[in-house]
């Protein structure tokens, strides 16, 4: 319940009184600032200036909702640049090396610029994209800005500006006409020059030319060099698609970071130097480049870009904070949604073909997300609708208020994706869920504790309800539904979790814990831990590590209890053949990249380089017998061995496994566990 409040409070809106558009003292700054940015260089005594720089661009998929949601890195490319500039606003770069990897099968074709720099802080209008993402939009310090937008003095810090620290004022600027394309954001001024010394800033959604682009943000950082200008020093720019007219939670991210090195000033530059394209140099990345101190994955994970997604994520919040969190950018206000294929269509054994289909409509505060579906084999109507709501920040608190009516399978270990499971039950019989049809209505608060940690309260009446077979399928038979229903409860819990920037990255965790309880026709408890992750072990191996444990008191649900056995757990032993009110599960194995024949899929995408040998051995114990189900107690702990391989950049996966008790062999296939959400 303490959460609860202290959720609530942080939706408050707070006090805007320190913060006033308008004001002389702002609108002082930003025109000194205007008149400093638009004298010409020249003036200041500096007649040309060049540097090298260098850059990663990363593509990624992002996993889920949510402003720090996980990625899924796709492709990576790093950059080595040469930048020249001369007065009077001439500048021009020169990809000197270049080199890329793909992580996942893509054909992307990155924009020209993508690939590029800010070199004159955007010019008079801002420009991203080749003009096809962002054009036209007046940039705040010119003439054509001070008219545009409103300001507001913020405060005053310090930033770190290459090798010093400077004293700058926080200027936050958004559009007067918040229906028209314009900058939001954050601009940093020197307070003894005026100069602009740092920005942080995303756009209007009517600044977007795209309408998959949903969220663009830029980060520009610049410093002082040899006390004559302010030139850049650091600058990320991210891009966030979203799936088009089908909202997805998933979301395509480009992320392009830059670091530049030691300037030299004031050197002639030949003219020839300037000619043609503004960005030139390599056409196409060199694999083959051997110049390059170390491979590009040790290069990302030492060195690192300019700006993490933490940084990004940190930018974003600066950003809402700025405008008083009423212009954050958003994709369409309504569209049609699904959380993945299978809430589309599906097949199991208590609906049969199962049709969904969803829609989220999206306001300043408040998303509603409402859902409908049915089971064809016996009729049954599924759905419900969540009314999410985000304080002036939505990266602080959501409040969700939901009710729904679902099927759910009981337990909280995923074993198989959904379409594949589709496809064994329709064809074989072979479904690997246990289901019950869940009705509750309740309301849930999620607080950010930090980036990609949370802790999440719930309070809900939940009423359970067996459901028996009702389809059938084209071969083979199903095995008996467990019978999971019971009377009503109330119920309240409170779970943290923390999920790895990049998902299936071969080094740190996801993990969580969670306590939920009930009162009804009886109190009870739960317990619940999980982990996911992996550690860098010899050489470019990795140790993998899986691990879940709970425990429940003696009337709990039926539903809320555990199962182990077969897919996804014990391979080798029997499907679900151990269960109760504890259990403790884990899996170890020991990756190994192999060298294997690329196959090409097109002019730019292959299978391949490598596959992932991964030997494994897993264990499992349940405890507290549970004599209404059919499923039993382990004893001592179940072993399970055996080998899986990953091809196709880790999207197949193949396990063989074997009892180390009995004997008995099985095997599995199915696209790799990041992407079952999707499924």
């Amino acid at each position: 319940m303490r959460i609860l409040i202290l959720g609530l409070v942080a939706l408050v809106p707070a006090s805007a009184a320190a913060q006033q558009w308008g004001d002389s003292a702002a609108v002082s700054l930003v025109t000194r600032a205007a008149a400093r940015r638009s004298a010409a260089e020249g003036e200041r005594g500096l007649r040309s200036w060049q540097v090298r720089a260098h850059g990663v661009v990363l593509f990624q998929a992002r996993l889920g909702e949510g402003a720090d949601a996980p990625t899924r890195l796709i492709k990576a490319d790093e950059l080595d640049v040469e930048v020249y500039w001369a007065a009077p606003g001439r500048s021009k770069q020169v990809i000197r090396r270049w080199r890329d990897r793909r992580y996942l099968p893509t054909d992307i074709r990155y924009h020209r610029d993508h690939l590029g720099i800010v070199t004159d802080g955007f010019g008079p209008t801002i420009r991203i994209g080749d003009g096809d993402e962002v054009r036209d939009v007046p940039h705040p310090l010119t003439d054509a800005g001070l008219a545009a937008y409103e300001f507001a003095r913020i405060d005053s810090t310090t930033v770190v500006a290459g090798g010093g620290r400077v004293q700058v004022d926080m200027v936050a600027v958004r559009p007067r006409d918040p229906s028209r394309p314009g900058v939001v954001g954050t601009l940093y001024l020197d307070r003894a020059s005026a100069e602009l010394a740092r920005a942080r800033f995303a756009f209007t959604p009517a600044s977007y030319v795209d309408d998959t682009v949903e969220e663009l943000t830029v980060l520009l950082d610049y410093a002082r060099v040899e006390d004559i200008a302010w030139l850049p020093w650091r600058q990320t720019i991210e891009i966030r698609r979203n799936t088009g007219w089908l909202d997805l939670p998933y979301k395509g991210v480009i992320r392009g970071s830059w670091e530049f090195g030691d300037y030299i000033l004031d050197r002639a530059i030949p003219e020839a130097v300037f000619r043609g394209l503004p960005i030139g140099g390599l056409g196409a990345p060199r694999n083959g480049d051997t110049t390059w101190a170390t491979p590009l994955d040790s290069a990302l994970v030492e060195a690192g870009p300019a700006a993490t997604a933490a940084d990004v994520a940190r930018a974003r919040a600066e950003v809402m904070r700025a405008v008083e969190g009423k212009m954050a950018p958003a994709a369409p206000g309504t569209r049609a949604a699904v959380g993945g294929v299978s809430d589309l269509v599906r097949f199991d054994r208590v609906q049969g073909v199962a049709l969904g289909f969803g829609a989220v409509s999206r306001g300043s505060r408040v998303t509603l997300r409402p859902r409908i579906g049915v089971g064809l084999a016996g009729g049954r109507v599924t759905g419900g609708v969540t009314a999410t709501i985000a304080g002036r920040d939505p990266r602080r608190a959501t409040l969700d208020l939901f009710a729904d009516r679902a099927i759910r399978d009981l337990s909280d270990l995923q074993v198989i994706s959904g379409v594949l499971n589709s496809l064994t039950a329709q064809e074989s019989g072979d479904d690997h869920g246990d289901y019950v049809l869940v009705e509750q209505a309740g309301v849930r608060l999620a607080i950010p504790l930090t980036v990609g940690t949370r802790v999440t309260a719930t309070l809900a009446y939940v009423d359970p309800a067996g459901v028996g077979i009702e389809a059938s399928s084209a071969r083979g038979s199903f095995r008996p539904q467990q019978s999971l229903g019971g009377s009503g409860y109330w119920t309240g819990g409170v779970a943290v979790s923390s999920e790895r920037s990049v998902a299936g990255e071969d080094r740190g965790f996801d993990w969580s814990f969670g306590v939920e309880g009930g009162t009804g026709e009886a109190d009870w408890g739960r317990v619940t831990a999980g982990l996911d992750g992996a550690l860098p072990f010899v050489g470019t191996t990795a140790l993998g590590i899986r691990a879940y444990g709970g425990a429940t008191t003696a009337e709990v649900p039926l539903w809320r209890t555990f199962v182990l056995g077969g897919r996804g757990t014990l391979l080798g032993e029997e499907f679900r053949a151990w269960g109760g009110r504890q259990v403790a599960w884990g899996a170890f194995e020991w990756r190994i990249p192999v060298p294997v024949p690329a196959i090409g899929l097109g002019d730019f995408v292959s299978t391949g380089r490598s596959a992932i040998v991964a030997p494994f051995i897993a264990a499992g114990w349940a405890g507290g017998e549970l004599p209404e189900l059919t499923w039993s107690t382990t004893g001592d702990p179940r072993l399970s061995a055996g080998v899986a391989l990953e091809l196709l950049y880790r999207l197949i996966r193949i396990e063989a496994g074997a009892s180390l008790q009995t004997g008995d062999i099985g095997v599995t296939f199915d696209v790799g566990r990041i992407w079952w959400g999707a499924l």
